[in-house]
């Protein structure tokens, strides 16, 4: 009888064995059609070197829980455990097989748009925000798909998955009532992507704050402001509330300031000194310059200056240069023009007079 049990197990080990040899042959065959096809297969090799830990653990666990079909069946319950855990392994590692996948084609299809639109970034950055969303969308479904596959390996989760299947009417209400934001969020996130509203890149004015979108999710947007903070809003907001978008057909925008000055103020000296600091600064893009009486009151007069630049960054530069102007030139003026209050002396009227 020992010779028997013997005798089995010695073969499930042989057996094992051989699995184990041809997991490591497999994974040595991967690894040189990696590193000798790179130049025949670039996108192929590229995917395969991104997700090749991911892809050897599959074939490792795939190869085992195969191997374990040919061990004999006995009484002990080692070998049904272990088929469990294979099991289990191998659906975590098929999950994470195919997230890598996706996360190496998100990496191609980047490149692939971004060389086709090389010249025009406005479709560069919406082909980017589409497939980092899309890869995302496809990154939740996989692992919430391979999460119910493991649980439902547990015979006491199949039982429930059962009897929650028969009143899923019921918990579905339940469930959407209770998810009513979050998945409100999850379909703005859809729809900003395919409205193409706003863009990874855009410059866009919000909560009475400027900034540029950094990063667009499913569930929420994060605007980059410029003094380093993070503005993270929901994806809602932005379907929902509305908000400037600046480079909404293009990065060019224009500018502008508006300042106050006395009634005495030299304009055309003022515009044409303006004029002169914009073509000496590389910030101006040349598009447009102007300075118009925007506005007057009893004390002061309103001037609004807009100039054009290439992007927000040189727009902000371009504010500062032209209030920076104006202030000069009016103290090297000597105070003409420079706001100021006046008041006027009333004489006394002489009482009972």
């Amino acid at each position: 009888m020992l010779n028997d049990i013997f005798r089995n197990y010695t073969s499930d080990v042989i057996w094992l064995a051989m699995v184990g040899l041809a997991a490591l042959a497999s994974i040595f065959v991967l690894k040189y059609y990696i590193r000798t096809r790179r130049e025949q297969h670039p996108e192929l090799v590229t995917i395969l070197a991104k997700t090749r830990d991911a892809l050897i653990t599959l074939i490792a666990v795939a190869l085992i829980r195969i191997g374990m079909l040919g061990i004999e069946p006995n009484n002990d319950s080692w070998a049904e455990t272990l088929s469990h855990i294979l099991s289990i392994a191998f659906i975590v590692s098929l999950t994470w097989f195919t997230c890598e996948v996706l996360i190496a084609l998100e990496g191609i299809l980047l490149s692939r748009y971004a060389l086709a639109h090389a010249g025009d970034d406005i479709k560069a950055r919406k082909a980017k925000t589409q497939i980092i969303l899309l890869r995302r969308l496809l990154a939740a479904l996989v692992i919430t798909v391979g999460t119910a596959a493991v649980l439902m390996t547990f015979p006491a989760v199949r039982v429930v998955g059962q009897g929650v299947l028969a009143s899923a009417g019921l918990i579905s209400i339940v469930a959407g009532l209770a998810a009513q934001t979050t998945l409100s969020n999850v379909f703005a996130g859809i729809q900003l992507a395919l409205t193409d509203s706003i863009r990874v890149g855009d410059i866009v004015e919000v909560e009475q704050e400027s900034g540029t979108v950094g990063e667009i999710t499913l569930t929420y947007v994060v605007i980059y402001l410029w003094d380093d903070r993070r503005l993270i809003l929901p994806s809602s907001y932005f379907v929902s509330m509305p908000f400037t978008n600046w480079t909404r057909w293009g990065d060019r925008i224009t500018g502008v300031v508006l300042m106050d000055v006395d009634w005495t103020v030299p304009l055309d000296d003022i515009r044409a000194e303006v004029a002169r600091g914009l073509e000496e600064s590389p910030l101006w893009d040349k598009r447009s310059y102007s300075m118009v009486v925007a506005g007057t009151s009893g004390t002061n007069v309103t001037l609004r200056f807009s100039a054009s630049a290439a992007n927000a960054d040189d727009m902000f530069g371009l504010n500062a240069l032209v209030r920076e102007t104006v202030v000069t030139f009016l103290a090297a003026q000597g105070g003409p023009g420079l706001p100021r209050l006046r008041s006027e002396d009333v004489p006394e009227r002489p009482v009972g007079g």
